[in-house]
């Protein structure tokens, strides 16, 4: 598998930007991680971790399935979550997808006024003192 150059992260207005135009899609979202010590939730034998839940992302795709590893993860560990992942999978399947009944919004485009505001929370959080946008939003 050929591997791209890494680029450099985009910054938050960025993102934000990016994300405005995407349309609302319902998930079931699936967490899984080592417990570390005592918490709320019980860890299995191995000391993982499964979560689920129904989550709204911003997203042009509706791809089946989306998985996202953390970079410094260990291999042998996130290829047990994910075999751990498709037993739940298997077993909880129709509960899973039945627990999310919401409509979706309709898609809309974001009014001006939310333009400025996504800028001027991308300045703050950037550390500038303003961005300067136009009434329109911009062109993605």
């Amino acid at each position: 598998m050929n591997h791209k150059p890494r680029r450099p992260p985009p910054s938050k207005l960025d993102l934000l930007r990016e994300s405005a135009r995407k349309p609302v899609r319902r998930l079931v979202q699936v967490d899984c991680w080592r417990a570390e010590g005592p918490g709320p939730v019980t860890p299995d034998d191995d000391g993982h971790v499964i979560m689920s839940g129904e989550t709204f992302e911003l997203r042009n795709t509706d791809f089946p399935l989306r998985v996202q590893i953390q970079p410094d993860a260990d291999r042998d560990e996130v290829i047990a979550l994910l075999r751990k992942v498709t037993a739940y999978l298997k077993r909880d399947w129709f509960a899973l997808v039945r627990s999310g009944t919401a409509d979706l919004p309709p898609d809309e485009d974001l009014p001006a006024d939310v333009w400025r505001a996504l800028g001027e929370f991308g300045a703050a959080s950037l550390g500038a003192d303003t961005v300067s946008l136009d009434d329109d939003p911009p062109p993605f």
